[in-house]
């Protein structure tokens, strides 16, 4: 079943807009969403290792299976790698980024220091990611907002974290983002749709309320209609992010019975 239904997605909207940081005056893609200020210096370092793994397996088929295989990388990342000739330096870290959210966005709502250590995911990138995407238990001792520890510092034992809606709704903005960045700012809404189980009309207000436009293109086997983002492409006719940013989600069309 969808993870968001479209009442949650309209009630989840607000003045304040639950996306990425951005500069709304921006015209350029990279402009818009500038990458340090999505992906930390924290953060960024603690993926150099997802990063190298894919770094040694981009090009080469096999070595992308292998990883496939070993389960240690995200299915979506590895469509995205595979689908890359030449993934620059850039790419490499979306792409490990990516992988990073994704890991997170499939645990558990709430989550217990055995299922923070169950990520799997360096210590440093996951306390980055829980403050940017959970919030500390009400119930759990201690419990303090989530915030990102100083070097030397350790999370209390006994202290959890939720993810509300919010901050999925936010994690889901990241992660198109992310898919955005991997595949030239443009990207096709019905893959992702089967990726994260919601409908493409759903993942579509998403995509809006990023400022991308979605646009009702024919390919593939019968010329079957196909729906893709884009982030200001030649087809935002020019227009700066501020621009095309909705001033509220539209209610989505209530789906027929």
């Amino acid at each position: 079943s969808a993870e968001f239904s479209n009442e949650d997605i309209y009630s989840a909207a607000s003045l304040a807009r639950n996306i990425p940081p951005h500069c709304a005056p921006a015209r350029e893609p990279r402009e818009a969403y500038p990458l340090p200020t999505i992906i930390t210096a924290p953060e960024k370092a603690a993926l150099k290792g997802v990063k190298h793994k894919l770094s040694k397996a981009k090009g080469n088929i096999q070595s992308i299976q292998a990883l496939r295989d070993s389960g240690g990388v995200q299915e979506l990342v590895l469509h995205y790698l595979a689908a890359s000739e030449a993934p620059n330096k850039e790419t490499l870290l979306c792409l490990a980024y990516l992988h990073a959210l994704l890991v997170l966005k499939k645990s558990r709502m709430s989550l217990s220091d055995k299922d923070i250590k169950a990520l799997g995911l360096p210590e440093e990138l996951v306390d980055c990611l829980l403050a940017k995407f959970a919030e500390t238990r009400p119930d759990a001792p201690g419990a303090q907002p989530a915030e990102v520890p100083q070097k030397g510092d350790e999370r209390e034992k006994s202290v959890g974290f939720n993810r509300p809606h919010e901050k999925r709704d936010l994690l889901l903005c990241y992660i198109l983002l992310m898919c955005l960045y991997a595949n030239e700012f443009e990207v096709d809404i019905a893959h992702l749709a089967l990726e994260f189980q919601l409908q493409p009309k759903e993942l579509a207000v998403y995509f809006s309320e990023l400022g991308c436009v979605v646009s009702r293109t024919s390919m593939g086997v019968g010329n079957k209609a196909r729906h893709r983002a884009t982030l200001l492409k030649a087809n935002s006719k020019g227009k700066s992010l501020e621009e095309l940013l909705p001033d509220r989600r539209p209610r989505p069309k209530a789906a027929k019975r």
